[in-house]
């Protein structure tokens, strides 16, 4: 369970390290679970930070071959949060199979921030039930920074939705990022019922 201050389940953290970071990690059959209350400045919630010494937040580096598979994650405000700073982006990341969301406990702000990775694969994560009545832009999956040669496929996104009255959406799969001749791949993904007023 969470507080009510920022903070994550788990974080991986590089220390404030700028050669060195968490490798070959695995993170497999985890439930994260939050403690869905609206979000505000001071209550940000993550289930899995893959960052720096800035907190659950931050940006950080060379957190390479790391996974996360079967995870569940709900009531938070995001699912998984993932930042490499240039130029040390996260090497053979893998997010898969994991659920992001639920009816009842739902997520606050995005599944999956991801910004800086290059050989990346994101593929069957479910990620649902993503609702909020202030934040101007909620979204399944959010993808940054240097992203390159990866591919992010299989995954099925619904019920991102946008509940309140200033004109605000949701997004299902928001690529963002600043990489030229990046080399993505993104097919196969199934993003449904994404709504905004």
């Amino acid at each position: 369970k969470f507080a009510t201050t920022t903070t994550a389940a788990l974080q991986v953290s590089d220390g404030g390290s700028t050669t060195n970071g968490c490798q070959n990690v695995t993170i497999k059959n985890c439930v994260f679970a939050g403690a869905n209350v609206l979000p505000t400045n001071t209550t940000i919630s993550v289930g899995v930070s893959v960052s720096g010494s800035g907190g659950p937040v931050s940006g950080g580096g060379l957190h390479d071959n790391l996974t996360i598979d079967s995870c569940n994650f709900y009531g938070l405000y995001y699912g998984i949060y993932a930042v490499g700073n240039n130029p040390r982006e996260y090497q053979n990341l893998k997010i898969r199979w994991n659920t992001i969301g639920s009816i009842d406990r739902i997520i606050r702000y995005r599944g999956i921030y991801l910004s800086g990775a290059n050989r990346a694969l994101i593929s069957n994560n479910t990620i649902f039930g993503i609702e909020n009545t202030s934040i101007t832009q909620l979204e399944g999956m959010y993808i940054g920074g240097n992203f390159t040669n990866s591919r992010i496929d299989a995954n099925n996104i619904y019920n991102i939705a946008y509940k309140g009255t200033s004109g605000y959406r949701g997004i299902g799969i928001d690529i963002s990022q600043a990489a030229t001749n990046a080399n993505d791949t993104i097919c196969n993904n199934f993003i449904s019922g994404i709504n905004g007023d």
